[in-house]
């Protein structure tokens, strides 16, 4: 391919030696790099803008000769920008053009600093670059990023984190430009100080000899002129991998740091755009006391309203094996923090909001504990008289202001994330409900431990007896991932069937505009009243839909056959002669309606 002009952000620019192939086991050419970051320039740009950037330029692709490149090269064209830093006359990215100009010498490895021009005493990001010795596994680095999440998050930032295109993990953290790069630094080192000191895989120390079996936590990317590889950019790995951000509930699922590449991560971050609140998000460092500054203190503290998202567990039909899950019941119920910060006492909902005082019999459980320093993840249940959760009661006490008369309440919990100020998330889970199961001896009548069963298919047969929930199988030395759903936890719920006749439909919105959105269900006894069961939503496809339609749309209509108050009457139009229906669903709420209620088959008549 000939050498082409283009014309980006009004400015014309020249693009050479196309068909050169810069990825040679791939066959990935310089036209092919320079199409990727066009593609994804509007989410790379706000990372490199007004930034003192080093390119690694590799002009004969990443097997030939590589040199870094700061200053402005001579042949410059004049619209290109520059600053003067540390003496250094530094290119600029003030948009797409100067991008692109970069990619075509062949400086697609981008390394900007941690801080704007305007700022150079005041960086806006602090980096933790997780480096795992040759020996080390990536299952070892995920984890020490959680656990590094998890510390930041308790003192009140907002990680983020983005894959290294290399051998690790990298965790920015973005800050309020107001703090110099010592300020800066000193915070860093004290946080992985305390994050090391509970976790043994974790070092300093830059010595290739003591990193043996260890993770450096290489905090030097915050020091003056260091620069670390942008978030999008290319790496010269012969993978063509990239430095990519993702969400934290994605982590888990990496299996190296170069998962991503020149072939993926462009439709991930389309998708995704998992850092869209990065610099929304920058807040100043924490204030420390000047003891705790000069001591570097090894303790991890929490805030006490602080929220811990809480794991999650996957959906399947099969009960797993016992050999590497126990079992638990599915509380029907409301989860929550227990957190503890010596005489004072919170229930904290999964959204954030203290609910304490809806609960005082739980806060004096909690206070009658001797641990003074915890954060547990519960559930509080409100029973009928079989001892059935009834999931209505529990949320009734949320909603009332009265203090006396009210349903009563459990809170099991099953869960220890916190202790002391250490964090035990990257524990086993037999350790943290061993921890777990002693603190509680001496709770009030409240709060109880959430027993465990080795025996899943004879729990689940009982709780199906009871006409409860599920059952939820913990993987057997699983670490507490916070926020993440994957097979570590894993539900299995009871699933009821019931045949209805279709008595109504609502109106369909979206891409049901022309269509239905939900079916009205009820049973018709022999006096012919009707019995209805609410509406179902779910378990359609577009085909169903359409099938399902033209057959109710034809029916005739008639006004509203029940006495019940129902969601979206203005929206419903009922209907006569209705076909039956199979719907699958999990319990009956107290109103008598089906609960989670899922279209499996339509019955019609002969």
């Amino acid at each position: 391919m000939k050498d082409i002009l283009t014309s980006l952000d009004g400015r014309t620019l020249k693009l050479t030696n196309l068909n050169k192939v810069f990825y040679p086991d791939l066959g990935i050419s310089k036209a092919e790099v320079i199409q990727y970051y066009l593609d994804i320039s509007e989410f790379i740009l706000p990372y490199l803008y007004n930034r003192p950037l080093t390119l690694i330029r590799y002009p004969d692709g990443i097997l030939g000769k590589s040199f870094y490149t700061k200053n402005i090269p001579d042949h410059a064209p004049e619209w290109l920008s520059k600053r003067e830093f540390h003496d250094i006359r530094y290119m600029t990215v003030d948009g797409v053009s100067a991008l692109i100009y970069m990619i075509n010498l062949g400086g697609f490895e981008l390394h900007p600093m941690n801080g704007l021009f305007q700022n150079s005493n005041g960086p806006d990001t602090m980096i933790f670059d997780l480096d795992p010795s040759e020996d080390i596994g990536f299952d070892d680095v995920k984890e020490m990023a959680f656990n590094l999440k998890y510390a930041l998050e308790s003192m009140g930032y907002v990680p983020f984190v983005k894959t290294s295109g290399g051998k690790g993990l990298h965790i920015y953290v973005p800050l309020v430009p107001i703090h110099t790069i010592e300020h800066v630094i000193n915070e860093a080192k004290i946080i992985t100080q305390m994050v090391s000191s509970t976790y043994p895989k974790a070092t300093l120390s830059m010595s290739k000899e003591k990193r043996m079996g260890k993770i450096l936590i290489d905090i030097y990317r915050n020091h003056s002129a260091q620069t670390c590889i942008a978030p999008l950019s290319l790496r010269a790995k012969t993978s063509a991998s990239v430095s990519m951000p993702i969400l934290w509930v994605d982590v888990e699922k990496l299996q190296s740091a170069q998962d991503f590449t020149i072939y993926n991560a462009a439709s991930y971050i389309k998708e995704k755009n998992p850092w869209q609140n990065y610099f929304k998000s920058a807040i100043s460092l924490i204030k420390r006391d000047e003891q705790d500054t000069k001591s570097n203190k090894q303790t991890s503290t929490f805030s006490p309203a602080r929220v811990f998202l809480p794991m999650l567990a996957t959906q399947h039909t099969v009960i797993p094996s016992r050999l590497s899950y126990f079992f638990e019941i599915k509380w029907d119920g409301i989860r929550v923090n227990l957190i503890k910060n010596d005489a004072d006492c919170r229930v904290i909902s999964k959204s954030g909001k203290d609910i304490s005082i809806k609960f005082p019999e739980i806060t004096k459980s909690m206070a009658e504990m001797t641990e003074v320093n915890f954060v547990i993840d519960a559930e509080i249940v409100s029973m009928d008289q079989s001892g059935k959760p009834i999931f209505a009661q529990v949320v009734s006490r949320l909603h009332s202001n009265a203090q006396k008369k009210l349903y009563p309440v459990t809170c099991y919990a099953f869960d220890l994330l916190w202790h002391n100020g250490d964090n035990l998330m990257s524990k086993s889970i037999e350790l943290r409900r061993k921890l777990l199961e002693q603190f509680l001896e001496k709770a009030g009548s409240a709060l109880k431990f959430s027993e465990t069963f080795e025996d899943g298919e004879g729990l689940f047969a009982g709780i199906k007896n009871m006409g409860m929930e599920g059952i939820i199988a913990k993987k057997k030395g699983s670490p507490y991932l916070e926020g993440v759903r994957n097979d570590n936890w894993i539900k299995v719920k009871v699933r009821n069937t019931m045949d209805c006749k279709i008595i109504g439909y609502t109106k369909g919105n979206g891409d049901r505009a022309s269509l239905f959105g939900a079916l009205h269900l009820g049973q018709i006894h022999e006096n012919g009243k009707i019995q209805y069961f609410g509406k179902v939503g779910s378990g359609f496809n577009q085909q169903l839909l359409k099938d399902i339609f033209q057959i109710i749309s034809d029916l005739p209509k008639i006004d509203k056959p029940i006495a019940e108050l129902v969601e979206e009457e203005s929206n419903t139009i009922w209907v006569s002669d209705g076909p039956d229906c199979e719907v699958q669903y999990a319990s009956l709420t107290p109103n008598g309606t089906l609960r989670e209620p899922v279209f499996t088959k339509m019955t019609l008549a002969e």
